[in-house]
């Protein structure tokens, strides 16, 4: 559940949307979380990301905001 108008974002989203099956909680989905945390903050976008319990997928709540 990602809304995110920036189609470079969201383009780049795509590739963690489907990672599972993964256990919830595993190193493995919280590696792709911290990832996308981090290009987005590489990229001069504010972020907060909220995980929340999706079944074996990376569920991620994005909030952007322009620095």
């Amino acid at each position: 559940m990602i809304k995110i108008k920036n189609k470079k974002i969201t383009d780049f989203i795509k590739k963690f949307e489907n990672i599972g099956p993964r256990p919830i909680g595993s190193s493995n989905l919280k590696e792709a979380g911290m990832y996308i945390k981090d290009y987005f903050e590489n990229i001069g976008l504010n972020t907060e990301i909220q995980e929340y319990n999706s079944n074996y997928k990376l569920g991620h709540i994005v909030q952007l905001s322009h620095r």
